[in-house]
């Protein structure tokens, strides 16, 4: 199951994940509709991302939710980018 550990790995998981799929900062803000720099610090972890934002970037990203809250899981689903 899940505990509270997890949330710390949601904004590097989209990191990896919108690398992976060859998607700038600057496009995935602009189509999640928000900031560069919002996007940045939910990257870095420096603020905490809604469950409609992290829906909106699983859409663009076309992955499960699931894949944020698991980094080896991510990584799989990364390398099959």
């Amino acid at each position: 199951m899940y505990d509270e550990k997890c949330l710390t790995c949601i904004g590097g998981n989209i990191r990896f994940l919108r690398a992976a799929c060859q998607i700038s900062q600057q496009e995935m803000a602009e189509r999640i509709g928000v900031s560069q720099t919002h996007l940045s610090n939910l990257e870095h972890n420096h603020v905490q991302i809604s469950l409609k934002l992290l829906l909106r970037i699983a859409n663009v990203l076309e992955c499960p939710l699931e894949i944020f809250l698991d980094t080896n899981a991510a990584l799989d689903w990364g390398k099959e980018q």
